[in-house]
Formats: C-alpha cells, sequence, structure tokens
C-alpha cells in the first residue's frame, strides 16, 4: 500500500499528498475512536449496570412492602387466635361456674326436698 501511495504522489503530487495526508491522519484518529468507542461503551454498560440496580433495588423495595403488610396480617391472625383462646377459657369457665352452681342449686333443692 505504501508503494502505491508513492506512486500516487508521483503521478498526482497535489491529490496524493492529500490522500496521504487524510490517510495519516485517519491512523491517527482511528486509535481515538476507538478509544471513544470504547469509553461510550463502557458508558453504555455502566447505564445499563445502573438500570438493572435501580429495577432490583425497586424489586427489593416492592418485596419489603409486602413482607411488611405479610406481616401485618399475621400479626392480626395471630391477635385473632389469642382472642379466640380467651373466649375458649372464658367459655370454660363460665361452664364451670354453671355446673359448681348447678350443683349447688340441686344440693339445695335436696336439702329442701328433705325438710319437707
Amino acid at each position: 500500500m505504501l508503494l502505491s501511495l508513492q506512486l500516487l504522489l508521483l503521478v498526482l503530487p497535489k491529490q496524493g499528498h492529500i490522500l496521504f495526508q487524510g490517510l495519516h491522519r485517519l491512523g491517527r484518529l482511528l486509535p481515538l475512536r476507538k478509544a471513544r468507542t470504547a469509553h461510550t461503551r463502557c458508558a453504555e454498560n455502566e447505564k445499563a449496570a445502573a438500570n438493572v440496580a435501580d429495577e432490583r433495588s425497586q424489586k427489593i423495595v416492592a418485596l419489603l412492602e409486602e413482607i411488611e403488610q405479610l406481616n401485618f396480617e399475621v400479626e392480626q391472625l395471630n391477635a385473632e387466635v389469642v382472642g379466640e383462646r380467651q373466649l375458649d377459657i372464658d367459655y370454660r369457665a363460665l361452664s364451670e361456674l354453671k355446673s359448681s352452681e348447678l350443683a349447688q342449686c340441686q344440693a339445695a333443692l335436696a336439702t329442701l326436698e328433705k325438710a319437707k
């Protein structure tokens, strides 16, 4: 290629010189273009990574909110269970009280019948 450029410089000195300068500049600019392209790719990759990280953080926040809601529901269910257990305890206490009162009433009735 260098030989053909030299021949071109001999045949068409002005155009060949302009072409040679253009190729020389292109040779110097090409690494810069590659560097710019690499920098652009790096920036695009960083932007994509930031977008992925942002999406992940949004998903994490949504999951944390969902967990918080589920914990609240669990606490409500636990409160209902505790309330039901308390009702069971109260019912048993009332049943025992009723049974003892019934036994006392039957004993009093038996005493009254004996007294008659």
